[in-house]
Order: structure tokens, then C-alpha cells, then sequence
């Protein structure tokens, strides 16, 4: 059985530490959330790939905060479900058509092409 002492340090500990991450264990406004989304990203870099790895149980609580938050809030609420009744392959291309310009083709340009090579490798 552990003992009094020890259980009063871990619990004095949870408490510094749940003080310190107040804003990303209860998400209220989207500076929180931006940092929680920070966070985890940082985190990923530097967890291991174990379950063992406290990071990843960290990871774990930020991830359900970020999930309230998204829940309850409307547009991506409403977002999400728009993009769950898109068809794949449309959602597909729209993401391919936004990343053009960071490749240094633009729409006007790639859609003829793209169109002409999706005729050309229809059945026929």
C-alpha cells in the first residue's frame, strides 16, 4: 500500500500541473486552442512510438480538450459535416486544386490538362 506521503506528492504535482495547463485541459477561447494545437503538434515530434512513452498519455488528455472545444464550436461543427457528406474524390481534388499555387501551377492552367488526361485514360 502506498503511503500518505506519497499519494499527497502526486496529488500536489497533478495540482502544479493541472495550474500550469489550465488553458489547454479546458479550451475556452481560440488562443487556447491555436496553443493547444501547437502542443500536440510538438509533442508528436517528440513522443516515441511506445505506449509507455507519458507523452503520449499527454497527447491523449490535450487531443479530448481540442475535441470539446471543436464540438462546441459552430462553424466547425458545421464544417465537419459538410466535408463527412462530400464525395472523396471531389474533396480530393479541391484539396489537390489548393495546393497548386503552392507548386507554382495555377488552376487555369492544370485543369485543361488535367481534364484532357482523364479523357485520354477513360476505357474506351
Amino acid at each position: 500500500m502506498r503511503s500518505t506521503v506519497q499519494s499527497k506528492a502526486l496529488t500536489d504535482s497533478f495540482l502544479a500541473f493541472a495550474s500550469q495547463a489550465l488553458p489547454i485541459l479546458h479550451i475556452h477561447t481560440n488562443d487556447d486552442y491555436e496553443y493547444a494545437l501547437e502542443l500536440v503538434e510538438y509533442l508528436f515530434d517528440l513522443a516515441e512510438d511506445s505506449g509507455n512513452d507519458p507523452l503520449n498519455d499527454l497527447i491523449t488528455i490535450i487531443s479530448r480538450s481540442i475535441e470539446e472545444y471543436e464540438s462546441n464550436q459552430e462553424e466547425l461543427v458545421k464544417f465537419e459535416q459538410e466535408a463527412q457528406a462530400m464525395d472523396p474524390n471531389i474533396s480530393m481534388l479541391r484539396t489537390l486544386l489548393n495546393q497548386l499555387p503552392n507548386r507554382g501551377c495555377s488552376p487555369k492552367r492544370f485543369i485543361p490538362s488535367f481534364l484532357a488526361s482523364v479523357a485520354n485514360a477513360a476505357p474506351k
